[in-house]
């Protein structure tokens, strides 16, 4: 319900609809955090490099590009998933749900907190702890 809230009042204060808030933050502004979050553990790796290249440091960069990459090809097929207009999206986007919560046997609502808080904050917060545990 505070989600709910939050984006209804974000959506008067940037004059967008419901289901435009919606779509900008649940899925673009989430996502393009996620994506570059998921980057961070690489930027991390390429600091510690930058003393001197080891090939142990070479294994790092190459796994954690692997690792970026999972978060850039994500991205990609979630944009092309959820294309704009907005409503078709959003419409994608409550469909996925609803046929997640079927298979999940959970509330839309739960999945809905499950995959853009708990899974989200999860993501955000192992990427950023790598990116600090990667520095040298």
């Amino acid at each position: 319900m505070f989600c709910q809230q939050f984006l209804l009042l974000l959506g008067k204060v940037l004059r967008l609809n419901y289901m435009q808030v919606s779509v900008l933050m649940n899925l673009y502004v989430q996502g393009v955090l996620l994506l570059f979050s998921g980057l961070l553990p690489l930027a991390g790796i390429w600091m510690a490099c930058a003393d001197g290249f080891t090939w142990q440091k070479a294994v790092g960069v190459i796994v954690f590009f692997g690792y970026a990459s999972i978060y850039i090809a994500g991205f990609i097929c979630m944009i092309r998933h959820y294309r704009l207009p907005s409503h078709c999206a959003f419409d994608i986007c409550v469909s996925d749900l609803v046929r997640l919560s079927v298979r999940w046997r959970m509330s839309y609502v739960m999945v809905n907190l499950l995959i853009f808080v708990v899974g989200w904050l999860f993501l955000m917060a192992v990427n950023v702890l790598l990116f600090f545990h990667l520095l040298p």
